[in-house]
């Protein structure tokens, strides 16, 4: 193990990120990256994420030379976490550095078997992540009262890099193909699912009141509805009536793909989940459902965005969503 306790990071040709989380994470990461790619332009940047979805996603938006996918559905043998493991540390990073959330035993563990010269992560934690973290060459205080995008951009201090105070009030354009259309008919995308890790099945808004929601804004709001519907998202389709065909309609497309779709809609809704960050970002007006999560870590960053926070998401109304709606688009 070449983990180092006290030296100085002078100009680290090889950085690993390890980000191994959720899509919504990953895109939170991207104010993070940019200042981490200003800040070292000539360093060789590599960011670990959790899945095949997520690596097409960051390849398209992020600032770094190469993307690994950690994915332990794949890596799911100890002979094929070793390989991973082996894999890592032959690549010989400089430093290693621990995205937030980094209080998961297993980012701690990836750090410390690869093989970086210096770790930089959040402190704290559950006992065997603090164990784990315990030969990090530089931990930095988690705040608790901090947005996730803060809280990353503090792991910039020990390379040197003090980001600006603008770094990190938005989130960098993704790029997408083409240009937002302006027709004058509105298009309202909506994501009723989430991922089903994480806990994430416990920040859905009830599949019927999406369906109730997506007829209200194409009877009331004349609008055309596109019912985005992802890998873990079947669960929560819910049936349309004939009469709304082709007013009412559902996308289901690579998450690469998606933020080209999400470009051309005039309003966005969606659970706490990835899609709600995507439209954000693009500057599309965005109303974030929250339920169980905080939206003061973790609430979509962008020009235009409105967050619904109720502690019992089954209480929440049609109305009030369709109301904060309406206020977006003014």
């Amino acid at each position: 193990m070449r983990v180092k306790k006290t030296a100085e990071i002078n100009k680290p040709g090889k950085v690993l990120v390890l980000a191994v989380s959720g899509i919504g994470e990953n895109i939170m990461l991207l104010p993070f990256l940019l200042r981490l790619r200003k800040g070292l332009p000539e360093a060789y940047i590599a960011v670990a994420v959790r899945s095949e979805a997520s690596a097409r996603l960051m390849k398209k938006a992020c600032p770094a030379d190469e993307i690994i996918t950690c994915d332990y559905g794949i890596q799911n043998t100890f002979l094929k976490k070793l390989s991973f493991i082996r894999e890592l540390r032959g690549r010989r990073f400089d430093v290693a550095i621990n995205t937030f959330p980094s209080s998961r035993p297993d980012k701690a563990a990836l750090c410390l078997l690869s093989g970086a010269g210096i770790i930089v992560s959040h402190g704290g934690g559950p006992v065997l992540t603090r164990i784990l973290s315990a030969p990090f060459g530089r931990r930095i205080p988690a705040d608790k009262r901090l947005h996730d995008i803060e809280q990353n951009m503090r792991l910039l201090s020990p390379l040197g890099i003090i980001p600006d105070e603008t770094d990190g009030r938005d989130i960098p354009d993704i790029p997408v193909s083409g240009r937002r259309g302006a027709s004058g008919r509105l298009t309202a995308g909506i994501h009723p699912g989430s991922s089903k890790q994480f806990g994430m099945l416990r920040k859905r808004w009830p599949r019927e009141k999406f369906a109730a929601l997506a007829v209200k804004l194409a009877d009331d709001k004349g609008a055309r509805v596109l019912v985005f519907v992802g890998p873990d998202d079947e669960d929560a389709v819910f049936a349309v009536e004939n009469k709304y065909a082709g007013r009412i309609s559902f996308v289901r497309k690579p998450i690469e793909e998606i933020p080209d779709e999400i470009n051309n809609c005039g309003l966005f809704i969606g659970n706490d989940s990835a899609l709600v960050h995507i439209s954000a970002a693009l500057g599309v007006p965005t109303i974030a459902i929250f339920g169980p999560s905080d939206p003061a870590r973790t609430r979509p960053r962008g020009r235009n965005v409105s967050v619904v926070k109720s502690a019992d998401l089954n209480s929440l109304s049609v109305s009030e969503i369709f109301e904060a709606a309406c206020r977006g688009l003014r």
